[in-house]
């Protein structure tokens, strides 16, 4: 969405070379944290410190005001883990506002809302976010997410930051997209039970040769990875996604619904014979009642426990 957008390039090398005393700083401060805080902490200091002189958006309007955090430290005052000379701060702000208070109340310049509200509800304790010190393979993703987890990877060698690049990303624009993500997998009860039911249904094809010939393909492969890591999307977008990708992807007549048909008979004997509405994707019989059908689907395999790999 057009709100959520940001530039892949949040910050340059410089930023992350003429700060690294700061760094070190906050590093000592938040090393005997839990993770959590000190994700949530790392993600507040760089997108204040990017603008420091003029990093304020204004408050937000909430109702209520008793809010408490799971994570002891959260509910510290935010300016305890900062230095004065760090950043500017507004006079509108209490310097006594704890860090939840000020991520419930208060914005970022140019931090995308998804990313903001991920912040919050982390402190919350309200989206499963694993922090991670490593960036995980798209499959291990995919597993993560079958299980209703999303993951923040919080890499803490602050020497690596001026040259840290993922996919055109440097580091807080990599956070940034973790935290995205996250919101877009959380944010809404239904999606989030429909997108794990499609990304179980994956799992159930972890051993299909064609599958796993057709990763072998590096167009094919890459879309794939995509899908199944980083597309967070409504799950029957997500199953055209994949049938798309198929029929791109196969060059010999026939062989996309060939292979199209024996997944969705490997769905439809795991898990319900009205998997067969799979057939209708991407066709001219695919209807709003087929969709209906299909996230139903996706959403019962997505709330079933003993359906979980």
């Amino acid at each position: 969405m057009k709100k959520n957008s940001y530039k892949p390039q949040f910050c340059t090398s410089e930023f992350y070379l003429e700060n690294q005393s700061i760094f070190q700083n906050w590093s000592l401060r938040f090393e005997h944290l839990h993770p959590t805080s000190q994700a949530i902490l790392w993600t507040v200091g760089l997108c204040i410190l990017r603008r420091k002189n003029d990093w304020y958006a204004g408050s937000m309007k909430v109702q209520g005001n008793e809010y408490v955090s799971q994570y002891p430290e959260i509910n510290s005052a935010l300016l305890s883990y900062f230095d004065p000379t760090d950043f500017s701060w507004p006079k509108k702000v209490s310097i006594d506002i704890s860090v939840h208070q000020f991520l419930k109340f208060h914005k970022i310049k140019s931090v995308p809302l998804a990313a903001h509200r991920s912040l919050t509800q982390m402190s919350l304790g309200q989206y499963p976010i694993e922090v991670l010190d490593q960036i995980p393979s798209p499959n291990d993703l995919l597993i993560l997410q079958s299980h209703g987890k999303r993951i923040l990877s919080l890499n803490r060698e602050i020497h690596r930051w001026p040259h840290f690049q993922h996919d055109g990303r440097d580091y807080l624009s990599f956070l940034l997209h973790d935290l995205i993500h996250a919101d877009h997998f959380f944010h809404q009860a239904t999606f989030l039970q429909g997108q794990m039911g499609f990304y179980r249904s994956i799992l159930h094809l972890e051993n299909d040769p064609d599958l796993i010939r057709l990763k072998s393909k590096k167009n094919f492969g890459q879309a794939f990875e995509y899908l199944i890591s980083d597309m967070n999307a409504h799950p029957v977008h997500l199953a055209q996604t994949l049938n798309a990708i198929l029929k791109e992807n196969c060059s010999i007549p026939d062989e996309s619904e060939r292979i199209w048909l024996s997944w969705t008979n490997v769905w439809s004997n795991c898990f319900s014979p009205e998997f067969s509405a799979l057939q209708k994707i991407n066709t001219q019989l695919f209807s709003h009642k087929t969709a209906l059908e299909l996230e139903s689907l996706y959403s019962h395999l997505g709330q079933s426990s003993a359906l979980a790999q």
